[in-house]
């Protein structure tokens, strides 16, 4: 059996901001069930994040097999356009661009066995990643309001991009600023369902730092090397003295 958490709440925010979406989802079922409850929109929020992590994590996938290409849109939009209009055929991914477009016999990425691991993982992600999003858009199709619309494309969006977190149009999707706000509105939601007030002074300073850090990142310099959440981690317990 699971351990519980000593402090689920902070374990809960490490989670989001190490982008660990299914286990605060889980984490927030098991211990803060209220919340879901009570809060739709957070728990839209959390599986729309989950969403845009997923895409992510391929398009890191992607970028392992196709180092030294060119990055920008990539032959994958018309797996998006499909996404979109619900007529992929998961079945046959290949026949949307792509891997099948990319060189993994063993050229110049070096290693046909290598790449044909990344080929199948990445086609594995890809698969699992569509049918999240189709099942998402499903769930939520009930809420037409304009945010939560917009929010659905905006993820889907990302597919169009082989490298969205160095792309300019979309990159501020997967920014740790994203991340931190979700956490700590999550957070907040907590708290309120606990009767407790929804934010603290210190979760008021760590937004303020986060930004600041990202400013300081933005400049170059020793800034550029500031994690704030490095700081944030639990700390290993000391060595016992005798």
């Amino acid at each position: 059996p699971r351990h519980s958490p000593a402090n689920p709440p902070a374990v809960i925010r490490i989670a989001v901001l190490n982008g660990d979406v299914d286990s605060a989802l889980q984490l927030t079922e098991a211990h803060y069930p209220k919340v879901f409850e009570e809060d739709e929109d957070i728990y839209f929020r959390l599986q729309c994040r989950k969403f845009i992590e997923m895409i992510h994590r391929g398009a890191e996938i992607r970028a392992r097999a196709s180092a030294g290409r060119s990055n920008g849109h990539s032959d994958y939009t018309d797996a998006y356009d499909d996404m979109v209009n619900q007529d992929m055929e998961l079945d046959h991914p290949h026949e949307h661009g792509g891997f099948d477009q990319m060189d993994t016999d063993g050229g110049g990425n070096g290693g046909g066995a290598s790449n044909g691991a990344v080929h199948d993982d990445y086609d594995r992600l890809l698969e699992e990643t569509i049918n999240f999003g189709k099942a998402i858009s499903a769930e939520f199709a009930h809420d037409k309001r304009r945010s939560t619309q917009r929010a659905l494309q905006d993820a889907f969006a990302l597919l169009a991009y082989e490298d969205p977190g160095n792309s300019p149009d979309v990159a501020h999707h997967l920014s740790l600023h994203r991340r931190v706000t979700l956490a700590e509105d999550l957070n907040s939601a907590i708290l309120v369902s606990q009767g407790k007030s929804p934010s603290t002074a210190l979760e008021r300073l760590i937004k303020q730092t986060v930004v600041l850090a990202e400013d300081l990142a933005e400049n170059g310099g020793p800034g550029s090397f500031v994690n704030v959440f490095d700081y944030m981690k639990p700390r290993p317990p000391s060595p016992t003295q005798f």
